[in-house]
């Protein structure tokens, strides 16, 4: 018997772009899987959620970023600071 290949994901294929509530749902338990099968703690989650808010925020704040050209067309323009 031969080792069984595993088929190669997609690049990115665990994180399409959510456009619903449900997909947001999905990701967020796509997320928590992984975290689990890896051991990641949930203080550890925490602080990779809180990373990445802190990344968006900044995005936002400086005008400038993929989060921040994702949401641009939903917020009001942001006095300069």
């Amino acid at each position: 018997m031969g080792r069984r290949k595993v088929p190669k994901a997609k690049p990115w294929s665990l994180f399409k772009e959510p456009q619903t509530p449900a997909d947001m749902r999905r990701l967020v338990n796509k997320f928590c899987a992984i975290c689990g099968r890896r051991g990641i703690t949930d203080e550890e989650q925490g602080i990779i959620l809180q990373a990445v808010a802190a990344m968006c925020y900044e995005n936002v704040w400086q005008q400038d970023g993929p989060f921040y050209e994702k949401v641009k067309p939903l917020i009001d323009p942001i006095p300069n600071h």
